[in-house]
This record gives C-alpha cells, sequence and structure tokens, in this order.
C-alpha cells in the first residue's frame, strides 16, 4: 500500500494547497469548500476503511500545520469522518452520484461537529446548524471531481507480494 498510501498523501497535499490559498476567496455567506475533506471522504468511499485511514491522517497533519488551530482536533475528526464513511461505503452503492454527495455532506457534518467538539471556540456561534449544512452543500459540489481523481489514483497497482 505504499505507493497507493504516497499517491494519496500527494492529492491530500495539493487539495491542502487549494484550500488554503485560493478557496478563502470564494466565500458563500462565510463558508468555503473543505477539498481536503471531501478527498478524505470519498477516498475512504471508493477504497475503504484503511485508505481513508491514510487520507485522514494526512489531511489531519497537514491542516493542522496550516491553520492556526488545534492540530489534534483536525487529526481525530478527520480520522472519525473516514472511518465512519469507510464503514457506510461496505453497505452504499459507491458509483451513484447522489449516495456519493450525500456522503459527503453526512460526512461533512460528522467531521465538523467531531471537530467542534474538540475545539469549540472555533464554533460558538449562534447559526451552527447553517453553517454546517452550508458547508456541506459547498462540499457536495467537489464530491463529484472529487470521485473522478480518486479513481484514477494508481490503487490497482498494489499487488500482494508473498
Amino acid at each position: 500500500m505504499s505507493r497507493a498510501a504516497g499517491w494519496t498523501v500527494a492529492a491530500v497535499f495539493a487539495a491542502a494547497m487549494l484550500q488554503t490559498t485560493w478557496l478563502p476567496r470564494l466565500q458563500v455567506a462565510g463558508e468555503w469548500a473543505d477539498p481536503v475533506l471531501v478527498l478524505v471522504l470519498v477516498t475512504a468511499l471508493l477504497h475503504g476503511t484503511e485508505a481513508g485511514l491514510v487520507a485522514g491522517f494526512a489531511a489531519g497533519l497537514l491542516m493542522g500545520w496550516l491553520t492556526s488551530a488545534a492540530g489534534a482536533a483536525f487529526l481525530i475528526s478527520r480520522l472519525v469522518g473516514a472511518v465512519g464513511i469507510g464503514f457506510l461505503a461496505a453497505h452504499w452503492h459507491r458509483e451513484n452520484v447522489l449516495v456519493q454527495m450525500v456522503a459527503v455532506v453526512v460526512g461533512t457534518i460528522g467531521c465538523e461537529l467531531v471537530f467542534a467538539g474538540l475545539y469549540p471556540p472555533l464554533f460558538e456561534t449562534p447559526d451552527l446548524a447553517f453553517r454546517l449544512c452550508l458547508r456541506g452543500l459547498l462540499n457536495a459540489l467537489l464530491a463529484a471531481p472529487a470521485m473522478w481523481l480518486v479513481d484514477r489514483l494508481p490503487w490497482h497497482l498494489e499487488v500482494a507480494r508473498p
């Protein structure tokens, strides 16, 4: 899984650079999409819990380092999201775009609630439910491009060796 993990970490790094440089300028009602989280959730949805954990660990570390928020809160919330969506992926029809979008919305809201529980100063607003739903919908718009990207990562190159 080392080559696949390397490609996943590279994709997470590219998404983190996009998120921290360009996306804050593209706000809708004070919220913007989180392509790093979308990449984690879609990786877990397509390739299972283990692949989602690799992406979630890389995403949690990178976003913890790139922002001023608590790094452990990012790490734990992304890992919880990867495990949750990876578990549900075994029971869902993953190729359906609507299922992908619903998984991203549910995963986003779940991850942000875990993050809010671990780092409450960031979420002390009266419109928290609106912000979480808006962020989930913005992330759902990125589900199809993220699915296209994750589907083309070379997971098929991994061959079990005796």
